[in-house]
């Protein structure tokens, strides 16, 4: 539901999303198995997932499915989204409307240290209160987590310093080797981008070569974006070095490099050694 770079701002963004379905995907039972929310939910006849078109909404659960006797209801989140309290009514009662006598359990999994996650709805009249169980990957236990090669993937969300949620991201990726071909390249590249939440890149990288089979980040679909974010974020600074370096601290650089950054690099490059000004520069 959001994307950030380790200490920037939080934006909106479906990538973690489609990493943390991909987990789901891969074995949901696992996956619910590690969450304290879940756990304890007798597994009965096993997963079967729900139709997660609940309405006519364009919006939809990120995890719905029924373990045994309860229905499940998951997000994921990374951002701090004022519209959370609100959806997880709406999500509960269309949830009810189809299985009017199944208990339901929802929970958010909170991917960030501190998102500041709500863990109910309150009516502002005072009739009625929806609460939900909120998760913090940073909680969870990193040795439990490495325990499967589908919960590995989280295992560098758990809490701990930037060496310790490397290293759990080298013995995530020799975890995902031994997995079958057909699911290694998925949940490593889910692993990757996760891992991005609290890593930079040339960490990754790195942790990613410490592995006993070693695979470029360029290999992965999803974690190839993070390069060339990474690539984007490179060039920008660069060229806002070099206006300040031409033309002082002018408050006004910020919109130049937003204007130069819509154009190609060599006519971009070229603008800029032709300005005798910063106004040449500004849109």
């Amino acid at each position: 539901m959001g994307q950030a770079g380790p200490g920037g701002a939080i934006e909106r963004g479906p990538r973690f999303d489609d990493a943390m379905k991909a987990v789901a995907e891969d074995d949901p039972v696992g996956l619910l198995s590690v969450l304290p929310a879940t756990a304890e939910i007798p597994p009965g006849e096993g997963w079967r997932p729900l139709d997660r078109e609940l309405s006519r909404s364009t919006v939809r659960p990120d995890l719905l499915g029924q373990l045994g006797a309860v229905v499940v209801h998951g997000e994921y989140v990374k951002d701090r989204r004022r519209d959370l309290p609100l959806r997880m009514v709406e999500y509960r009662a269309q949830i009810r409307r189809r299985h009017p006598a199944v208990r339901i359990v929802q929970f958010v999994l909170a991917l960030v240290d501190d998102p500041a996650v709500p863990d109910r709805y309150e009516d502002p009249d005072g009739l009625m209160v929806v609460r939900w169980v909120v998760v913090r990957a940073a909680d969870l236990d990193r040795d439990r987590l490495l325990g499967t090669a589908t919960t590995a993937a989280l295992a560098a969300l758990a809490g701990g310093s930037r060496s310790e949620r490397a290293a759990a991201l080298t013995a995530a990726a020799d975890l995902i080797a031994a997995a079958e071909p057909s699911r290694q390249r998925r949940l490593l590249d889910a692993a990757v981008t996760l891992a991005s939440i609290h890593l930079p890149l040339p960490i990754i990288e790195t942790a990613l070569q410490e592995a006993t089979m070693p695979v470029p980040i360029r290999d992965l679909p999803l974690a190839r974006a993070l390069l060339d974010e990474g690539r984007a974020q490179g060039a920008v600074a660069m060229t806002k070095a070099v206006l300040r370096r031409r033309f002082g601290d002018d408050p006004r650089v910020d919109a130049a490099v937003e204007s130069l950054s819509a154009l190609p690099d060599d006519e971009a490059a070229d603008r800029i050694l032709a300005a005798d000004r910063l106004e040449d520069l500004l849109p």
